[in-house]
Order: C-alpha cells, then structure tokens, then sequence
C-alpha cells in the first residue's frame, strides 16, 4: 500500500511539471513566430531611411575624372555613389571663387535648370533626360552650369529635411581631354560592385 500511494503521489506531481513545460513550449514558439514576423518590417524600417541619423555617410563624391571643373564650358562635374538603400534625395550645393553657392535639390525623375546627366550635352539642351538617381552601391556622374566652381558639397534629404554634409570635394580643372559637355547618347552608370571607386569614366 504504502508503494501504491507512493505513485499516485507522482502522478499527481507529474501533471502539474507536464503542464509547465508544455506553456514553456507554447511561448517559445509563438515568440519565435512573432519574432520571423516581425524581420521583415524591421528590414524595411531601417531601409526607408526616416531621418537623418538613418541617412548618415550615405552618399560619396567620388573622384574619377569627370569630377573637376571645365573653364571653358562653364561646367562642374561630379560623380555620386549611393551607399544606403532608400536614399530618395540629395542636395548638391556648388561654390565660386567668389563664395556664392549654386544649390540643387537632385531626385529621380525631374528636370532641374542648370542641373543634369552626363553625356547629353550642356544641362537644358533639348537632348537632356530626366535625372536618374543611382541604386544603392552604384555612382553616376551629373554635371552643373555655373562660373569659377571650386568646390561641391553633398547632403541627404529625407523627409524636406536637409541634412547634414556627407561629402565635400574640391573642383580641380578638369584633363585637357575631358569634354564635360560632350553629347553622345550614353551615359556614365558604373557598379562600385564591379568596379573600383577610382574608375576613369
């Protein structure tokens, strides 16, 4: 008898530990759940980019060649690389000898006086584009009319939020070779995955 209370004894022990450890169980599996839910949205949060700290160091100037200044034209150019995806605007400002700046707003899909592509020829000409904006971890190179340009800066918008400067560079004359306004219908589109930042386009 005293061998039989015994076991009931641990039965009665036993339903109670079952009971815990399947809840256990339970949780584990619905926060894991939740949890394979959730990455998704947490992966797109971080790619909007919605706000300036988001935005930091995602945009270079790259110095190729066809980043300079073309006296005799009156052109900038400048090559831009896009470090982070979601990066939907940037402003370049451009500055003179003088200390005046020329500001643009570039975002994909418009026509910006004075602004454009490289390889259409002066920006506003009847053969220009609209902009194209690079892919996250691509460059593309746009040029931008104005006199005695020495030097161009470059800042995230996000949100009509201006940010601050990611990249500053100065204007150098551009190689006796180099024709910012040339007119081919081809324009520079490089992969930095392919090749290097140092790229001569």
């Amino acid at each position: 008898m005293f061998v039989y209370r015994k076991v009931l004894f641990y039965k009665k022990g036993g339903g109670p530990l079952m009971a815990t450890v399947l809840f256990v169980v339970i949780v584990l599996a619905l926060v894991s759940a939740i949890a394979l839910a959730l990455v998704p949205v947490i992966k797109k949060s971080f790619s909007s980019l919605d706000n300036c700290l988001d935005a930091q160091s995602s945009l270079d100037i790259v110095k190729t060649r066809l980043t300079c200044y073309d006296a005799s034209e009156n052109l900038a150019g400048l090559t831009v690389k896009v470090n982070k995806e979601g990066m939907k605007k940037f402003r370049v400002a451009f500055t003179d000898d003088l200390g005046s700046s020329k500001v643009f707003d570039v975002t994909d899909g418009q026509s910006i006086l004075g602004f454009a592509m490289f390889g259409f020829g002066q920006p506003g000409s009847t053969i220009s584009p609209l902009i194209q904006f690079p892919e996250e971890g691509a460059q593309l190179t746009y040029i931008a009319s104005g006199s005695n340009l020495i030097k161009a800066e470059i800042a995230p918008i996000v949100k009509k939020e201006v940010c601050p400067i990611d990249d500053v560079v100065d204007l150098n004359p551009c190689a006796p070779d180099v024709n910012l306004a040339q007119e081919p219908l081809i324009n520079v589109y490089v992969s930095v995955r392919k090749f290097s930042a140092g790229t001569t386009n």
